[in-house]
């Protein structure tokens, strides 16, 4: 897993809370280079691995898809039958489901 200089320098990076910092490597730690579009964690999970509240590791999600870090691609569910986690996408990555190019949203961030 590598964090460039450029995305630790940015805006957006430097407004993230510390929880939203861990997620994020969590999410990261997930890419293996043929899989963006398509990593899976849950807040659950995310709460867990990162040893937080499971309200803050929503919060955290919240600020990285706010800043544009991640985006859902398809939304987690819970149910007897299929329950399954979020399917996210970095954005730092070029999307390996739908063969497009990073847009790495969070460049463009700015705090209002």
């Amino acid at each position: 897993m590598r964090l460039h200089h450029w995305l630790l320098r940015s805006d957006a990076w430097l407004s993230l809370s510390t929880q939203a910092r861990t997620v994020y490597i969590a999410i990261v730690q997930r890419y293996n280079g043929s899989n963006n579009g398509r990593l899976w964690l849950s807040v659950r999970d995310a709460a867990r691995e990162c040893r937080v509240a499971k309200d803050t590791a929503m919060r955290a999600f919240r600020e990285l898809i706010d800043r544009g870090f991640i985006e859902c691609k398809i939304p987690g569910g819970f149910s007897r039958k299929t329950p399954h986690a979020t399917e996210w996408l970095l954005t730092e990555y070029r999307d390996d489901v739908e063969q497009t190019a990073p847009s790495r949203a969070f460049m463009k961030w700015r705090k209002i």
